[in-house]
């Protein structure tokens, strides 16, 4: 273990920490807009690009992993990426 976290100081620069709800709405956009499923925490780097607005004006690359998610949280996050949005399914 001590090598990773060395290996974390040296090649890491920054650590975003976000939320459940971060996280289920970026399974919802990457499952709507990329048709991705994502369990979540592989979807965690994408919700800390869509908090971080300097992020959007870089190039950036986000590893998108897993789909063991159930059908709830599933839900959960579909519905979280329609709040707001009048959505006849939820």
């Amino acid at each position: 273990m001590t090598a990773n976290v060395d290996a974390i100081r040296k090649l890491v620069d920054e650590v975003e920490l976000v939320s459940e709800d971060d996280m289920l709405k970026a399974i919802g956009q990457l499952l709507i807009y990329e048709h991705v499923v994502a369990e979540p925490a592989g979807a965690a780097a994408t919700a800390a690009f869509l908090k971080s607005q300097e992020a959007r004006s870089k190039k950036v690359v986000l590893l998108v992993t897993g789909a063991n998610i159930s059908v709830e949280v599933l839900r959960q996050a579909i519905a979280s990426s329609f709040e707001g949005h009048q959505c006849s399914l939820f």
